[in-house]
Parts: C-alpha cells; sequence; structure tokens
C-alpha cells in the first residue's frame, strides 16, 4: 500500500502515471492505493485502486497500460483480501 506523498510521487514517476494526484484522496478516506511489484523487487507491475467498498475500480501498469490476463489472474487473492477484510469490519 502507498502511504505517504512521497511513495506516490516515485509510484507514478516510476510508471509514467497520475498516481501522486490520489494523495488527497487516500488521506479522506476516498480510496486507497496498492503497488503490486515483482517478487523480491522493487519493480512495480501494477498499480491499483480500490475504493471504500473493497472494489477495485483501477487496475494499471505502466504508462496507464490494462493490465494481462495472467495479471488479473494474480490479483485473485488479493480481492479475497480485501473482501475478508471488509467483512471482519462489519
Amino acid at each position: 500500500t502507498l502511504r505517504t506523498a512521497n511513495d506516490f510521487l516515485t509510484e507514478g514517476q516510476q510508471n509514467c502515471n497520475c498516481v501522486a494526484s490520489y494523495v488527497d484522496k487516500t488521506r479522506n478516506g476516498g480510496c486507497w492505493v496498492a503497488s503490486f511489484r515483482k517478487k523480491g523487487s522493487d519493480v512495480t507491475v501494477l498499480t491499483v485502486e480500490v475504493n471504500p467498498s473493497g472494489r477495485m475500480v483501477q487496475i494499471k501498469g505502466k504508462h496507464n497500460r490494462n493490465p494481462t490476463e495472467q495479471e488479473m489472474d494474480a490479483l485473485g487473492p488479493f480481492q479475497q483480501h480485501i473482501y475478508d477484510m471488509m467483512q471482519e469490519d462489519c
């Protein structure tokens, strides 16, 4: 999860996207943003925006490319984790 303004800025610069503009939205509880990286690496593969109800509303790779089918499949456990967290909060 991206937490600080610097995290967002770095993510945006490395991936040539506008994720840095989401800092205020995350601080206000409008969403949260996760960065998926290659195992054992600092290289981001996908940046994911999750809305307050736990739905992934944006999933983008470098230069705002859409995720591949394989990447979407890999997000399955993450979506389940979000669902489980939402159930615990109820």
